[in-house]
């Protein structure tokens, strides 16, 4: 009970999660009077996301991300200056992006469709690669991507 004596305010355990941070944080911020910070910053329209790569924490503006790709438990997030690799899951980082940006393509692949140069029913290309749009998202991704003809 020493914690109590050294009046600790939370108490984290690894691994943590980046919203279980915020929410010691937020505690600490409501007890200091200081205004708290939202849950989720990325969903809320903050233009950089944190992505922790190389023992380092990058700060990473959200339109350079081109797309990310999994890799087991590991994701690689192509920016349009440098691929990093991260260990976090890629629904993690989709739930972490904006939705009217990103979008799941397949179960490995999360692009930017703000960079998207070409694509077909099977296929879409971002510059000189291309990816395969999933069975399971096919129907989603192509809704999303032709213009609606409500005639």
């Amino acid at each position: 009970m020493d914690a109590f004596d050294l009046n600790v305010l939370d108490y984290l355990l690894k691994p943590i999660s980046f919203e279980r941070f915020l929410k010691s944080i937020n505690k600490f911020l409501k007890q200091s009077a200081a205004p708290p910070l939202p849950q989720n910053p990325d969903k809320a329209g903050n233009p950089h996301i944190l992505l922790k790569a190389d023992k380092k924490i990058h700060k990473m503006a959200v339109a350079d991300i081109v797309f990310a790709e999994s890799l087991d438990n590991y994701i690689i997030v192509t920016t349009t200056r440098q691929k990093l690799i991260c260990y976090e899951s890629l629904s993690h980082l989709e739930d972490r992006l904006p939705d009217r940006d990103f979008l799941r393509i397949h179960r490995s692949f999360l692009i930017n469709v703000h960079k998207i140069t070409a694509f077909t029913s099977a296929h879409l290309e971002i510059n000189d690669r291309q990816f395969t749009i999933g069975r399971n998202y096919k129907e989603a991704v192509l809704k999303r991507l032709l213009p609606s003809t409500s005639d």
